[in-house]
C-alpha cells in the first residue's frame, strides 16, 4: 500500500570525526499532516571499545513538545521510535557526547522517517 502523504524520507548524516562530539538537533522531516511516523536510526562506528553517545528524537504532538532518548550502556544506540506528530511541526534528530576509548571517533548516522 503506498504512503498516503509522503514517500519514505531519508536523512543521512555521516563522518562525525575527532573534533565533533555532538550533532545538534536537526530537522529530519516536517509532516504536512498529523499522524503516526516511524523514526528509524542506525549509528555505524568502527570497533572502538566502550562507545557511547546520547541520542534524542524530538517532535510535537497535540499536547506540546515531546522527546525520546534511548538509554544504552557501552553500545551505540540504534532502533526505532513511533511518534504522533502534529502537522507542520518538525521531527528532529540529534546526538551528543560521542565518545569511545582508543582513538578518533568517526560515526555514520542514518535516519529514516516513514509515515505509518
Amino acid at each position: 500500500m503506498p504512503d498516503i502523504d509522503i514517500p519514505n524520507r531519508v536523512a543521512n548524516f555521516s563522518s562525525l570525526g575527532n573534533s565533533a562530539n555532538s550533532f545538534p538537533a536537526t530537522t529530519v522531516f516536517t509532516p504536512t499532516v498529523a499522524g503516526l511516523y516511524r523514526v528509524s536510526f542506525y549509528v555505524a562506528e568502527p570497533a572502538y571499545p566502550n562507545p557511547s553517545a546520547n541520542l534524542q528524537i524530538s517532535w510535537t504532538d497535540a499536547n506540546g513538545a515531546r522527546s525520546y532518548s534511548p538509554q544504552y550502556s557501552n553500545v551505540i544506540p540504534q532502533g526505532e521510535a513511533v511518534v504522533y506528530s502534529a502537522s507542520s511541526q518538525p521531527i528532529k534528530f540529534g546526538i551528543t557526547n560521542i565518545s569511545a576509548a582508543g582513538g578518533p571517533v568517526m560515526f555514520d548516522i542514518y535516519v529514516e522517517v516513514e509515515q505509518l
